[in-house]
């Protein structure tokens, strides 16, 4: 859900029919082995302009240089799992609740790393057994407790996040916010004023490494978190918020801003957007209450 689609494991294979497309992997090593099958395949041979597509080629540009179609070979390597020990420096070790397995997170140190950098979250891979069971939370976590006490980086974004990425960030800047800045996103700090307040932005971006649009979302968030929703004045004072944050991203969406250059699409447009932040908003509250209690 953290990732990008591979293009052709969406789409079909040219003149194939049945295929079934296996991989495997080990969860140290990350050893893969890759296994094709198919029920038919169209003969080169009878019509030379329908070549089939050769689909270990690929896909092995997906994949790492060492995987293997070789299944004897990927098995022997079962033997060894327990003994590979992962890059870089642990940052973080863990066991959950009612399970026997411990997790560790480690990490690759950057020794050029240049002031002022920006670090992309770029692509996380939580193996389907994994789960749904706080792993991403943790991991991310982790990135920006690692990150924050650096100097050197100025804050930490994600390139083209899926929805599910989106949620997860806005879940640990909420918990970040409230832990390292519980001042400045307090409940009577947020009441105070009807907009994010340039101390808060410098702040998180110093201390927690969030960008501009991530803490106003956080401020959004602690916001409905503090009003009574039953209450109309409040609840408009929260609208009004979430909506000019919007139409400010509208106007940097060159593509939306073409499309919607009428102003009752535009406000149709911002309505929806805002009701989905909304139920969005809710969704993270619910979670990050669920975790700290």
């Amino acid at each position: 859900n953290y990732l990008y689609n591979i293009k052709y494991f969406s789409e079909a294979f040219f003149r194939y029919y049945g295929v079934q497309i296996h991989v495997y992997y080990l969860s140290a090593s990350i050893s893969f082995y890759l296994n094709v099958h198919y029920d038919e395949k169209i003969n080169p041979k009878s019509d030379q302009q329908l070549k089939p597509d050769v689909i270990i080629a690929l896909l092995s540009q997906w994949l790492p240089s060492a995987m293997t179609t070789d299944l004897e070979l990927f098995l022997s390597k079962l033997k060894t799992e327990y003994e590979y020990s992962p890059f870089g420096e642990q940052l973080l070790g863990y066991e959950l609740t009612g399970h026997e397995s411990s997790y560790f997170i480690h990490r690759i140190n950057q020794q050029n790393l240049p002031s002022n950098s920006k670090f992309f979250d770029c692509e996380m891979l939580i193996l389907p057994p994994y789960q749904r069971k706080g792993h991403g939370r943790r991991l991310l976590t982790a990135i920006y407790e690692d990150l924050r006490t650096n100097s050197r980086v100025q804050d930490i974004t994600a390139e083209d996040p899926s929805d599910e990425f989106v949620a997860l960030r806005d879940l640990v800047s909420l918990e970040l916010c409230h832990k390292y800045l519980p001042d400045l996103f307090s409940k009577e700090s947020i009441l105070k004023t009807d907009r994010v307040a340039k101390e808060m932005i410098d702040k998180a971006r110093e201390v927690c490494k969030l960008t501009k649009q991530e803490t106003r979302r956080v401020h959004e968030m602690c916001l409905l978190q503090s009003i009574n929703h039953n209450d109309d004045k409040q609840m408009r004072r929260f609208r009004l918020l979430v909506k000019q944050r919007l139409l400010e991203l509208l106007e940097f969406d060159r593509h939306n801003k073409i499309e919607l250059v009428d102003e009752q699409n535009r406000k149709i447009y911002i309505t929806y957007q805002y009701e989905v932040d909304f139920e969005h908003y809710k969704n993270i509250l619910q979670s990050y209450h669920k975790y700290i209690t």
